[in-house]
């Protein structure tokens, strides 16, 4: 149980982990993009306040005037008259078909319907001038081509950071856990001993107390002696029965089980006991409901919880027992309980609880809805405990 925490903790740890470094790397790219695209936006401002052309070279205010290199402008120009069409341009370092290209984006952007944005990797600005109008393109191939690389590296990074982090998680967690991993096998190796060395002595109990009534008759000794030795019995058997789940030992049968069957002839086996002391009986279950599963647990199941609402029911009260299945099969058992609402229902599972006090002197040691889940869970499924009404208190069993 300890170790699969642990390797809970360690997951959610890693996912935790995975997600800050993706916020970090998408701030990352998002401040560089903004940023890329602010320097453009200003490029493209100088464009329009300063007739079409760039100041010199400023330091701390922007590059040289691209014009006067000997490079692939850094920027151009292109006006259009009132009807749209292009009448002049400043692409003059660009060959026929570069420029032909700057005529398209010219129209591209004229229909994008926005005055700024993006279209091949430039940064364009429509602004009006005395003449008509104008659109600005600053180049940004360069910066979005850096953002690409950056964002590889940044994948490399922040993949090989998780790896390294989630090896070293991995490591520490085992170690830190290891103390407490090696005292719960210890806990369980114990169980299991002392489970399987009080057989012996109690097999031997329950023998010598069959001899004596064969040989004296029935007595009020050996009928309590027999009792109380099969009722520890039972216990053994539930400890034995927990360790194994609590180990993932718990040997499954996997087979399909008709469970519509199988809940009615469990129910059967309770129903007479129940309404001979009072109890009313009700049932609602599917038909020809089958599931993956194994019979034998289910059955141990259903005889568990049964015997629970027998046990806890009110007098006079009420027992139903339902199944039904569409995406998922569930099976509910409900009966009547005055004192519902004092009940700490997160903690019936819990071994050796008991949830109403005034019954702890009755048969059972609070173990059996423990058992009754490790084996719901050991066949992939879960229950759980709910207040279902008035006075009334349900164990829900859900099965894919």
């Amino acid at each position: 149980m300890i170790e699969r925490f642990g390797r809970k903790m360690l997951h959610v740890c890693i996912l935790l982990m995975t997600l800050v470094f993706l916020l970090i790397g998408s701030i990352t790219l998002m401040t560089v993009y903004f940023n890329l695209q602010t320097t453009l936006d200003q490029f493209n401002d100088q464009l329009s306040l300063n007739d079409r052309t760039l100041p010199d070279y400023d330091p701390g205010h922007g590059p040289e005037n691209p014009q006067k290199q000997n490079e692939d402008p850094l920027f151009y120009t292109i006006w259009l008259d009132d009807d749209g069409k292009i009448i002049q341009n400043n692409n003059f370092l660009l060959d026929a078909e570069e420029q032909k290209q700057t005529a398209d984006a010219a129209r591209q952007a004229m229909n994008s319907g926005h005055l700024r944005g993006w279209i091949d990797g430039w940064r364009y600005k429509i602004y009006e001038t005395d003449y008509g109008t104008s659109i600005a393109f600053a180049d940004g191939r360069q910066g979005l081509s850096g953002m690409k690389t950056l964002s590889l590296w940044l994948v490399v990074i922040l993949t090989a950071g998780v790896a390294v982090v989630s090896l070293l998680l991995a490591v520490f967690t085992r170690r830190m856990m290891k103390p407490a991993m090696a005292l719960e096998a210890r806990q369980k190796q114990f169980i299991t001993d002392a489970a399987h060395e009080l057989k012996t002595p109690l097999t031997l109990m329950l023998t010598n107390a069959e001899i004596l009534e064969k040989e004296n008759g029935d007595s009020e000794w050996t009928r309590g002696i027999r009792e109380e030795g099969e009722h520890m019995k039972g216990l053994i058997q539930s400890l034995i029965t927990l360790t194994r789940a609590d180990e993932g030992v718990q040997k499954v049968q996997k087979e399909p089980v008709q469970l519509s069957l199988l809940l009615q002839e469990s129910l059967e086996d309770y129903a007479d006991l129940m309404e001979s002391i009072g109890l009313q009986v009700h049932q609602e279950i599917a038909e020809d409901v089958m599931v993956e599963g194994d019979p034998a647990l289910f059955a141990q199941i259903f005889s568990i919880l049964l015997e629970n609402a027998l046990k806890y029911c009110d007098e006079q009260g009420m027992v139903r027992v339902s199944l039904k299945q569409s995406r998922k099969t569930i099976i509910r058992f409900e009966n009547t309980c005055q004192n519902v609402d004092s009940l700490d229902l997160e903690r019936l599972f819990d071994r050796f609880y008991r949830g109403d006090a005034s019954r702890s002197s009755e048969d059972g040691f609070g173990i059996g809805l423990s058992v009754a889940r490790s084996l719901v869970t050991a066949m992939n499924g879960t229950i759980t405990a709910r207040k279902t009404g008035e006075n009334t208190i349900g164990l829900i069993l859900v099965f894919q």
